[in-house]
C-alpha cells in the first residue's frame, strides 16, 4: 500500500479524474461542488495554478484520498512569489485512518 500524489495537468485523463472526484464521499465541511471537465481544463490552462490528487495504491486498485488546489501569487513588494493554497479536501471516508498513521 503506497501513497501517490500527482500534479494534474491538461495531459491527464481529466474525464476519469472528474468522475472519480464526483463519485467520492464528501461531506458538508468539504463544501465540494460538482466538478466538470471544462472548468477543470480552464483552471489548469492558467499558468499560476496547481491541482493535486492524492491516491492510495493497494492491490485492489487506487483510491482517491483527496485533492488540493493552489496558486502561485506575487507579493506586492520585491516581486517575490509565494504559494497560496486555496483548498485541501480529504474524502470523508478516508479521514482518521488515511495516510497519516500509515
Amino acid at each position: 500500500m503506497a501513497l501517490k500524489v500527482e500534479e494534474i495537468t491538461l495531459e491527464d485523463d481529466l474525464d476519469s479524474l472528474v468522475a472519480e472526484i464526483n463519485n467520492s464521499y464528501w461531506d458538508e465541511p468539504n463544501e465540494i461542488s460538482e466538478y466538470d471537465v471544462g472548468s477543470l481544463k480552464a483552471y489548469l490552462k492558467r499558468k499560476d495554478t496547481i491541482f493535486l490528487a492524492c491516491h492510495e495504491e493497494a492491490d485492489e486498485g487506487a483510491v482517491l484520498l483527496g485533492i488540493a488546489s493552489s496558486r502561485i501569487e506575487m507579493k506586492p513588494y520585491g516581486k517575490e512569489l509565494w504559494h497560496s493554497v486555496d483548498e485541501v479536501d480529504v474524502c470523508a471516508d478516508q479521514r482518521r485512518g488515511g495516510p497519516g498513521p500509515k
